[in-house]
C-alpha cells in the first residue's frame, strides 16, 4: 500500500529520521522534517564517572531509548571502563527500537518486555533478590521506573547520561503547511517529541495541528498526546518505523 500524495510529518532529529524519510518517500509520501528535539552528553561529574568504571557492580544495564545506548557507547570509548563484552551486566532494553541500538553496538540483549513502556518493563524484568540495576537515560526522564523496580527490591542507580532539550523556534514553513491544510499525518517517536512539536508551534497552528491524525509509536507517547488534547491519536501495532508505516497505510485507505 502506497501513500501517495499524502503529506507525512517526521519530528525526529534530521540524522535520526533520514530511514524513516527514505522508507516514507518510497512508498509515495511526502515527507515534512520537523525536529522537535535534540540531545548531548551531559557534563559528567566524579560519581557519573565512577559509575561507568565499576559497571561490573551491576547484574544490569537498563536502556529505556535508542539515545540511551549511544551516549553509553560514546562514554565506553571515552573512558578506560576496562571491561570486555563478557564481563558487562545483562542488559536490558524497553524496546524493539532500542534494541536494534544495543545489537548494533555490538552489545547482547538479554532481556525484553512484552511490552514497549517502563510499565511492563519494571513488572517483567527478571530480578533476582538484591540485585543491582543501571538505568542509563535522559535527564528528563521520570522517576517512576526507578521507583517501580525498587519495589521489586533492586538496588537501583539512575545515571543520567545525556540531556534532551526542546526546541522552540517557530517554522514558517510548516505554519504555512497548516493554515493551507496540507498536512495528513503526523508521527511522534517519544513523549518529549511531543512536548518539544506544541513549543515550536503558534497557538493557531497547534489548534490545527490537535485535528490532525497523530500517529504515536507506543503507548507512552499516545498518553502523551491525549494529555496534551489532541483529538486524533492512533498507535503502531508495533513500535518501529515499519509499524509507524503499516498504521499510516491503514489511515490512508
Amino acid at each position: 500500500m502506497s501513500l501517495i500524495g499524502k503529506t507525512v510529518v517526521v519530528t525526529r532529529g534530521i540524522k535520526s529520521s533520514s530511514e524513516w524519510t527514505k522508507k516514507l518517500i518510497d512508498i509515495g509520501a511526502n515527507v515534512y522534517n520537523l525536529p522537535t528535539i535534540s540531545t548531548s552528553l551531559v557534563e559528567l561529574d566524579e560519581t557519573l564517572i565512577n559509575i561507568l568504571k565499576s559497571l561490573t557492580q551491576f547484574d544490569w544495564l537498563v536502556f529505556t531509548s535508542a539515545a540511551g545506548i549511544k551516549y553509553f557507547s560514546i562514554l565506553r570509548r571515552r573512558f578506560p571502563l576496562n571491561q570486555s563484552h563478557n564481563k558487562l551486566p545483562a542488559v536490558a532494553v524497553i524496546g524493539d527500537r532500542t534494541e536494534e541500538a544495543v545489537l548494533e553496538s555490538g552489545l547482547k540483549v538479554t532481556f525484553k518486555p512484552t511490552k514497549s513502556d517502563n510499565q511492563h518493563l519494571a513488572q517483567e524484568l527478571p530480578l533476582k533478590n538484591n540485585q543491582r540495576v543501571l538505568l542509563l537515560r535522559t535527564t528528563i526522564a521520570s522517576n517512576h521506573l526507578a521507583i517501580a523496580l525498587q519495589s521489586r527490591g533492586a538496588f537501583v542507580s539512575d545515571a543520567r547520561i545525556y540531556q534532551t532539550n526542546v526546541l522552540t523556534l517557530t517554522d514558517s514553513t510548516f505554519s504555512e503547511l497548516l493554515r493551507a491544510n496540507s498536512v495528513d499525518f503526523i508521527t511522534f517517536a517519544s513523549p518529549s517529541a511531543v512536548v518539544g512539536f506544541t513549543k515550536r508551534l503558534g497557538s493557531f497552528e497547534l489548534e490545527k495541528a490537535k485535528h490532525l491524525p497523530a500517529v504515536a509509536i507506543g503507548p507512552s507517547v499516545a498518553k502523551k498526546l491525549t494529555h496534551m488534547h489532541f483529538l486524533h491519536v492512533h498507535i503502531a501495532d508495533n513500535p518501529s518505523i515499519d509499524g509507524i508505516i503499516l498504521k499510516l497505510q491503514q489511515l490512508a485507505k
